[in-house]
């Protein structure tokens, strides 16, 4: 029956399953002792109390916080039981405990209430104060910019449980008080009431005044100017500090456009060439240039692409050399070198150590007519351009370009002048001025040799004289029929320039001497003429055989014969003979005469021949004689 008993515990409403099994099996063992009794009452007691969840309990456990309200909460709660616990003020949410067979469960939570933004205000920032977020509690306070100033009393807003408290503060721009300025000058800017941060700038309104305090003033955040206002006066330049220099002379002060003149201390130099001068300098009186000493040095700008020698230095001292390479289509010093050492002497290098590009410009030929390119263009080394040369000049070279070299363009020169050299023909002479040669356009006449005939002109022109092909034609003479004579020597149909030809007179026997000249036999070509007879004389007891003529040529003859009864004594014959006179060069010379006149030396009969003395006077018969049938008298001088 106990065994019942225990049986019937067991199943009590409150007794954990578990438990119960426990302690059947524990009888089961059919064991019984005192203090095993006890300790079964202590277990089923502490398993009642394990079957619900207490305040105490949620209060000590890590779910309780001040997030939500636990003030109308109950001390117990048995298991299975779900409770809404409702937030604090300020904090929002769903929150519900739940009591659990290991003990307190939560679902949701309760967090802070959001006020959202707390609105921004114009030229002011805010920042937080309190809280990290815009929730309830939270704190932000409002600061101005920098020049405004807050016309609000309270410069912070709360997160309340109802939203963000008083109103958004408000800020106002400093200002600064109006200015008045002075004669010359010039301002840009409002005069009037500035805000915060306006400008004011100021120059003067002409070029003989300078401005003297600040060129700009602002209205600051205090409402105020940043500086006094500026004056316009006078340019005037006081006497200058130069470091490692002095000012010559004694004066202090240097009106506008006076000259500053300054030394440089040893191993120093101006700085710049020109000479300082007192000027305006933008609205402000001072020194153009401004003097300046510096170090004698040297200074190269290194080039990407040029090589330098020492490597990556720049400035060297008086002494001190650099070796400077260039690329392949530069050069330096001269156009033919690319490599060159430079040293350093009194600031300045014995050679610009640049590397400049090999160009070549329009050459200034005033023979070219056409050129390819630009004026200004720069052909570089390589490069070609077509050109052509004015009339009167040709290309030196086949070729219808020119190249631009290291020496320049070529073919050099690009055109040259067209002359043509003295042409030689066979049988010609040039007429006028020989010259080696002549220029184009110019004429040359030529005239024949004796023996040839012709005259010719020829022109330089573009490809030589023109036209190319002249030539002199030779000139015969004809075989001459001269009266009364026959050749003697040197028969011929025709004779050349300065052959000659002989021919004796048949009657006088006179030799005639003839030569060829230009096509035309030259010299004497008559044999003397002898005057006719008159009708011969007659004969006593005789007539002529045939009928008598008025009169008779040289030696033709008249026969005669006897009448009846007469027998003829000596030669029937009678002969015409009116040989002429013939005076000897030679015999002149003898007796020291000359004739007068003439220069034949063949007189027919009757003619009157007239000497002179060649010198002396006349001697003997006279200068004059007549030729009387071949006989005459030759004169002496003496």
């Amino acid at each position: 029956m106990w065994y019942c008993c225990m049986t019937s515990a067991c199943i009590s409403e409150h007794t954990d399953v578990s438990v119960c099994r426990k302690i059947s099996g524990f009888f089961r063992m059919r064991f019984f002792h005192p203090l095993w009794f006890f300790i079964l009452w202590l277990k089923v007691n502490w398993s009642a109390q394990q079957n619900e969840c207490t305040l105490e309990q949620l209060t000590s456990s890590y779910l309780h916080d001040k997030n939500f309200n636990i003030s109308n909460l109950a001390s117990r709660y048995s298991y299975g039981t779900q409770v809404r616990v409702p937030c604090n003020v300020g904090y929002t949410g769903f929150f519900k405990l739940i009591c659990t067979e290991n003990g307190w469960q939560s679902r949701g939570r309760c967090q802070l209430k959001s006020c959202g933004h707390p609105g921004d205000a114009d030229f002011a920032e805010f920042r937080l104060e309190i809280g990290d977020d815009f929730v309830f509690g939270s704190q932000v306070v409002y600061t101005c910019h920098k020049g405004y100033v807050m016309v609000s009393r309270i410069n912070y807003r709360h997160c309340t449980a109802h939203g963000w408290d008083g109103q958004i503060p408000l800020c106002e721009a400093q200002t600064c008080s109006k200015m008045m300025v002075a004669d010359h000058v010039l301002v840009f800017g409002d005069m009037g009431e500035a805000n915060y941060g306006e400008v004011l700038r100021f120059s003067c309104k002409d070029y003989n005044h300078a401005l003297y305090g600040r060129e700009v003033i602002y209205c600051n955040e205090n409402g105020e100017w940043s500086h006094s206002l500026p004056e316009c006066r006078g340019v005037i330049c006081s006497r200058p500090q130069i470091q490692h220099g002095h000012v010559t002379g004694d004066t202090q002060v240097y009106n506008k456009d006076q000259y500053l003149t300054f030394e440089c201390n040893d191993g120093y130099q101006p700085v710049e060439e020109r000479p300082s001068k007192c000027s305006k300098v933008g609205n402000r009186a001072g020194w153009i240039p401004r003097p300046m000493c510096e170090e004698i040095k040297c200074r190269v700008r290194l080039i990407q692409g040029t090589q330098y020698g020492p490597r990556y230095k720049n400035v060297f001292l008086p002494g001190e050399t650099l070796r400077v390479t260039c690329e392949e289509r530069e050069w330096i010093s001269n156009h033919q070198t690319t490599s060159a050492e430079t040293t350093c002497q009194d600031g300045q290098w014995t050679i610009d150590p640049v590397c400049r590009e090999v160009t070549c410009s329009r050459p200034p030929d005033r023979s070219l007519q056409w050129w390819d390119a630009n004026r200004r263009q720069q052909i570089k080394l390589g490069d070609s351009a077509r050109y052509s040369c004015k009339p009167g000049y040709k290309k030196t070279s086949f070729n219808t370009w020119a190249t631009c070299t290291r020496d320049g363009w070529k073919p050099n020169p690009l055109c040259k002048e067209i002359t043509c050299p003295r042409k030689v023909y066979p049988h010609a002479e040039i007429v006028g001025d020989i010259q080696s040669e002549y220029q184009y356009n110019q004429r040359v006449e030529y005239a024949c040799n004796n023996g040839f005939e012709g005259t010719f002109t020829i022109t330089c022109r573009d490809n030589g004289w023109s036209p190319e092909s002249q030539q002199c034609r030779e000139v015969f003479c004809d075989r001459l029929a001269i009266e009364d004579a026959q050749i003697s020597g040197n028969d011929k149909a025709k004779y050349q320039h300065g052959e000659g030809v002989t021919y004796t007179c048949a009657d006088s026997g006179e030799v005639l001497n003839l030569t060829c000249k230009n096509g035309d036999l030259t010299g004497n070509k008559t044999c003397p003429v002898f005057p006719p007879c008159e009708r011969p004389p007659g004969l006593e007891d005789g007539d002529t055989k045939y009928l008598l003529k008025s009169n008779y040529s040289h030696k033709e003859k008249v026969e005669y014969v006897c009448q009846l009864y007469y027998t003829m004594e000596g030669d029937p014959y009678r002969t015409c003979i009116n040989e002429p006179c013939i005076v000897d060069k030679d015999d002149m010379r003898q007796q020291n005469i000359l004739l007068k006149s003439s220069n034949t030396k063949y007189f027919t009969h009757d003619a009157l021949i007239e000497f002179r003395c060649v010198r002396g006077v006349p001697m003997g018969a006279a200068l004059s004689q007549r030729c009387n049938n071949g006989v005459f008298f030759l004169p002496t001088c003496q």
